[in-house]
């Protein structure tokens, strides 16, 4: 049953991103105004979110199945966790994180995701928490038994905590590798005009970020594009920054 969920986690992962990609045609075929390729944008997006939905499903009863064999097994827990809502309790998300770490092999997508979950945590945290949950993200995506290819989760937990760790160069290398990898990818593009205010590179930041806002309503996009105006300065500068909806 171990096995099975994992099985249906891969197919889960692939359906996803092939859903992130039909939605981002979609999207630039509105912008374009490509009528005549909408309708056949549409249908196929349907379909894939129809193939995703039923793919967390048999993946949520295979990890069922598996818990009801041995309630203690971490893994099929923590792809519970993944489908979980986002709201989950930051405890047991780190309960999982620590019970993870004693294993002697983590597949990389897994140690990239509850990372990234850790990461997105940590924005509402101070002090010494959020540094106990950035050192927790660093030695999942550090563990000594890592396994299976590199993904996107994994990649982009990645970036996100070398630019926590003031490391902006690794952040924008990796950034950039996600961008060459998935075309536009909302996160990639936010992390890479993070890195580059980081560094100070504000002009190159908000070229980038102009760019992609126009037609993508991402709000971290935004926000690293409002980071960028006010490091440029000037009033005209600050005025549209705060404008930009």
């Amino acid at each position: 049953a171990v096995l099975e969920g994992r099985e249906q986690d891969v197919r889960a992962m692939m359906l996803r991103l092939e859903y992130h990609n039909v939605n981002q045609q979609l999207q630039l075929a509105e912008a374009a105004g490509a009528d005549d390729q909408l309708d056949e944008v549409r249908k196929h997006e349907q379909s894939t979110a129809h193939r995703f939905h039923q793919s967390e499903e048999l993946l949520t009863e295979a990890c069922y199945r598996a818990l009801d064999a041995d309630p203690n097994i971490p893994c099929p827990r923590l792809l519970l966790f993944r489908k979980a809502p986002r709201s989950q309790d930051t405890g047991e998300m780190i309960g999982i994180a620590r019970e993870v770490l004693q294993l002697n092999q983590i597949d990389r997508a897994m140690a990239g995701e509850i990372a990234r979950r850790l990461l997105d945590a940590r924005g509402s945290m101070y002090g010494e928490q959020a540094q106990s949950v950035l050192e927790l993200a660093n030695q999942l995506l550090n563990h000594p038994g890592l396994t299976g290819p590199s993904h996107l989760h994994f990649q982009m937990a990645r970036g996100e905590l070398a630019l926590q760790f003031d490391r902006p160069q690794v952040a924008e290398a990796i950034a950039k590798q996600v961008c060459d990898e998935y075309a536009m990818h909302e996160r990639g593009v936010s992390l890479l005009g993070f890195s580059l205010v980081a560094q100070e590179r504000y002009d190159d930041a908000k070229r980038l970020l102009l760019k992609f806002t126009e037609h993508h309503s991402s709000a971290r996009a935004r926000l690293a594009l409002a980071h960028a105006y006010l490091n440029i300065g000037g009033d005209a500068n600050q005025k549209e920054a705060w404008e930009r909806p």
